[in-house]
């Protein structure tokens, strides 16, 4: 069964260095997000969601948020706008767009997922949309985008609460105070847990929430698996040469070199450590 994308904030304000609020190391993620978003192939993937951080000026300063961070992400500013445009996914591929006001993309009841290439189709409320996307037999969700340590650890957790196995690849995200495995380690895991990082320096990051058990490819690569309990969790270190070269291929571009092509498929991508965790 295919997989779905959730593309968190990938906004100008905190992609671009010059942004009103720019994670660090954020602009460096922009070409391989675009390289990574271009191999998406219809067979593999049933649809990708862009998400958008949306203040506004008259109203950001009396929000939560305002204590923490400064103005940012105000709708149709520059800042706002999104770096990954949508034509970089196949056409064949469904595209979906929704705006939020809080870090927590699940938080604000009543939200509505739009059609990200023709606003002029019916919109979807937000609960409604994953029940369905449930529903037709997808049950994976690779999320990329910023920040790890704030909306794509909401994203995460939500998409998790529903029921679906997350894969974050940690070569397309970046945190503002901690990166997705310390996020993964101390918010999923309960910290603790026997991580192998060695020579290893991108990672993804996979978050299994299902009951009883891991997702089906698990079992092909139990004999390298390390596991530690943590939570009444399984974490599990599989380097990436394990997997089938055109699954690490499509799942992630991490600090891969070009070997002549623009084409994820044919970059060269070296050796990744995927940490898993499972109830």
């Amino acid at each position: 069964m295919a997989r779905f994308v959730v593309v968190v904030d990938t906004q100008w304000d905190f992609m671009a260095g010059e942004g009103a609020l720019s994670v660090a190391g954020a602009a460096d993620l922009v070409a391989p997000m675009q390289a990574w978003l271009s191999a998406l192939t219809p067979d593999e993937v049933a649809g990708v969601l862009f998400t958008f951080d949306t203040h506004f000026a008259e109203t950001y300063a009396a929000s939560p948020e305002a204590q923490m961070f400064p103005i940012h992400c105000v709708r149709g500013t520059r800042g706002w706008g999104n770096m990954l445009d949508v034509a970089l996914v196949d056409p064949a591929i469904p595209a979906w767009r929704i705006e939020k006001g809080v870090f927590d993309m699940w938080a604000e009841p009543g939200l509505a997922i739009e059609d990200a290439r023709d606003a002029e189709r019916p919109t979807i409320e937000r609960e409604a949309f994953f029940a369905a996307l449930a529903a037709s037999g997808v049950t994976e969700v690779t999320v990329i985008g910023v920040a790890a340590d704030y909306c794509v650890r909401w994203a995460v957790d939500g998409l998790l609460a529903r029921g679906f196995v997350v894969t974050v690849p940690a070569g397309l995200t970046r945190g503002i105070e901690r990166q997705i495995d310390a996020v993964a380690a101390e918010d999923f895991a309960g910290g603790g847990a026997d991580r192998r990082t060695g020579q290893y320096a991108e990672r993804s990051v996979r978050l299994f929430s299902r009951e009883g058990g891991s997702p089906g490819w698990v079992p092909a690569f139990a004999g390298k698996h390390a596991s530690a309990d943590c939570r009444s969790a399984r974490l599990h270190a599989i380097a990436a040469s394990s997997r089938p070269t055109s699954t690490v291929a499509n799942e992630a571009k991490l600090s891969a070199t070009p070997n002549g092509s623009n084409s994820v498929r044919s970059w060269t991508i070296p050796p990744q450590l995927y940490t898993t965790f499972g109830t």
